[in-house]
């Protein structure tokens, strides 16, 4: 038994290993999440795959952004995330989800902040993504208005992946009950093998002329296992149930403890509905909802390593109307009991 689970030939080559490792890392795009995804596969440390990539003359690419402004955050840019700006207390643009401020010289500069918002939004939400017009992304190089001075601007990609490593990330002490999410990372090893070879199936599949290929049906299953993992914390303990049956009313039942059921204004006894979605790009739509049969709304989003991406919960009352397939479109603009400040951010590929 070789690297990672997969079986090989004992008398097989060191450099015949090698390339094996650097070919999938190339197959998979050569950049960060392939890096990422060749070493959780193969099991190997980061120095040792560095090395492999550099004596087979290879790189990890970089993300590059556009060097005019999108009106999205360009921190999250970079992680493939499209994320809003949102005009906050002090009139500058800033990400919902990093804190990355930008002050706009409308139609020249968007100047990137060398300091981070705290949140603090006008009450009325107005977003860059609607006004954008195109200004370069610059650096702050002055300490006030107009923030830029002598003027100077982005010369490429990298400059700005690099000047936004340097801004230091705000610390805030608040009363929230917002947790980091829980993964499971054997089981995520798992998934990343599985995910490799469900590829090459579909692939097959589809060379043959079978379109419809999906081996994620059990992706529900899975939303449960996440969503009971990552919400046990606000139930009495060993109380929170997933039903023994598929065909269930509800997904899973519990007893809040005291403090969050007055927090949330509900009873303790809850009935709870998962809804979970693989990797959708854009907004997710949620379907076969009856309100009727569950107090607590669980969405769960995964990343196309199966991971946990998000995980939002909604009271039953507080959803939007149905539509006439039962469905609503998930959004920030749902209300919900948790995360209290945690933002959703689409997939975008």
């Amino acid at each position: 038994m070789g690297d990672g689970g997969y079986i090989f030939d004992e008398e097989l080559s060191p450099e015949f290993l090698e390339l094996q490792k650097y070919d999938f890392f190339r197959q998979l795009g050569s950049d960060d999440s392939a890096f990422k995804l060749t070493l959780s596969s193969f099991r190997i440390d980061k120095e040792t795959l560095m090395k492999i990539i550099e004596k087979y003359g290879g790189e990890i690419r970089r993300k590059k952004i556009p060097l005019t402004w999108n009106g999205y955050c360009p921190e999250s840019a970079f992680k493939n995330e499209q994320v809003r700006m949102r005009l906050n207390r002090d009139d500058f643009y800033e990400s919902e989800a990093t804190g990355l401020q930008i002050a706009v010289l409308q139609g020249s500069q968007a100047i990137i902040l060398n300091f981070r918002g705290s949140g603090e939004f006008r009450s009325t939400a107005s977003f860059a993504d609607v006004v954008n017009s195109g200004e370069l992304l610059s650096p702050q190089n002055y300490s006030s208005f107009p923030f830029n001075k002598p003027t100077k601007v982005f010369e490429k990609s990298e400059e700005i992946e690099e000047y936004i490593k340097l801004i230091p990330v705000l610390k805030v002490v608040r009363d929230f009950i917002d947790k980091p999410l829980v993964g499971d990372e054997a089981i995520t090893n798992l998934l990343l093998q599985k995910v490799e070879i469900e590829n090459k199936i579909e692939t097959v599949l589809q060379q043959k002329g079978f379109k419809h290929f999906s081996s994620k049906k059990f992706v529900g299953d899975l939303g449960e296992y996440y969503a009971k993992l990552n919400l046990e914390h606000f139930f009495e303990p060993n109380n929170l149930k997933i039903s023994d049956v598929s065909n269930a009313p509800y997904d899973i039942s519990g007893r809040l403890k005291i403090e969050f059921a007055r927090r949330w204004n509900m009873d303790q006894d809850v009935r709870i509905e998962v809804k979970t979605r693989f990797h959708q790009i854009g907004r997710p739509h949620l379907f076969g909802l009856n309100k009727d049969n569950f107090d607590l709304l669980v969405f769960v989003s995964l990343n196309s390593d199966y991971s946990p991406h998000f995980i939002g919960v909604s009271k039953a009352i507080d959803l939007p109307e149905l539509d006439r397939q039962n469905r609503i479109v998930f959004s920030n603009a749902i209300k919900l009991v948790y995360p209290e400040q945690r933002r959703f951010v689409e997939h975008i590929k």
